[in-house]
């Protein structure tokens, strides 16, 4: 990978991320209830990384390895998620960053 292929991947994925955050501190501040804002925020990770690997035609790779390690990081992903949500609602983005 070339270094301004990967330059123009870290810029997009910072700002998909901040696009990301912005969408949630709105949701927040709309009245929506915490799970239903973590059911929307990790329902978008649910949906691209099969897709993704679908369309790169390596199915292998959502086989777990490990079970009860998938299943550590996918409680302290609940975790940050709900801490996450938490904070942006009550806090400006400037101060969450």
């Amino acid at each position: 990978m070339s270094q301004s292929r990967a330059l123009l991947l870290a810029v997009s994925a910072y700002v998909i991320w901040v696009l990301s955050d912005v969408c949630l501190k709105f949701g927040a501040q709309s009245g929506l209830p915490i799970l239903v804002s973590m059911l929307l925020f990790g329902g978008v990770g649910v949906v691209y990384y099969p897709a993704a690997v679908f369309l790169k035609h390596r199915r292998l790779d959502l086989k777990p390895h490990c079970t009860r390690e998938v299943l550590g990081i996918s409680a302290c992903s609940i975790g940050i998620n709900f801490f996450n949500i938490i904070a942006l609602a009550r806090l400006p983005l400037t101060v969450f960053y």
